[in-house]
């Protein structure tokens, strides 16, 4: 995931996603729930000035969190669960 992605993840999980954005990301992630590969993981997120520990699922073998992942239409699942 390059640094643009990062940021249009975070973005869109917090601030605004379109409706595509929206239906793309749930469509990824009824395949990321059955994945062995989606794990606990904790991020430090910047909110409002503040730094946060939030919980979250992350991709096991690319390290990205998964809902933020799922909605930048560029992304892909490294081992081809996305179809487009």
């Amino acid at each position: 995931m390059n640094l643009l992605h990062i940021a249009e993840g975070w973005y869109k999980s917090k601030i605004h996603a379109d409706k595509e954005s929206i239906l793309l990301s749930k469509k990824r992630l009824k395949e990321c729930i059955k994945c062995p590969h989606a794990v606990d993981k904790s991020f430090l997120k910047f909110i409002n000035g503040k730094s946060v520990n939030e919980k979250t699922k992350a991709c096991k073998l690319c390290g990205c969190p998964i809902v933020e992942k799922s909605l930048v239409n560029e992304e892909q699942c490294k081992i081809g669960k996305w179809k487009k």
